[in-house]
């Protein structure tokens, strides 16, 4: 790449960034943006993590709890709910079923 195409990459953006082997090696910027960066007084504050089990051991216990059943009393709807279990599970073993045909029929 040339200094005119990089020239019109600054056109449309602040900066650009070049790349040597998969690895960012330099950014080119914009005179602009250079002096605005050369004149701004802000300089990077280091930020301190603790290590993860500290952080971790602050995390509040939360007490694991069950599911709660739901709370059917009408005897359509537990009827309906059985029978869609069943269906569901009649379901489950044709596919288990035809999974095995499919093993099967590919060993052979």
């Amino acid at each position: 790449m040339d200094i005119k195409e990089l020239k019109e990459l600054l056109k449309t953006s602040t900066s650009v960034l070049v790349v040597d082997d998969g690895e960012p090696t330099c950014v080119i910027l914009g005179y602009e943006s250079y002096k605005n960066l050369a004149a701004s007084k802000e300089r990077e504050i280091p930020v301190s993590h603790p290590p993860l089990w500290e952080a971790l051991a602050q995390v509040p216990q939360v007490p694991v709890e069950a599911p709660l059943e739901p709370q059917i009393t009408d005897p359509q709807e537990l009827e309906m709910i059985d029978r869609l279990n069943r269906e569901i599970e009649n379901l489950r073993e044709q596919i288990t079923i035809q999974e095995t045909e499919e093993i099967r029929n590919q060993q052979e």
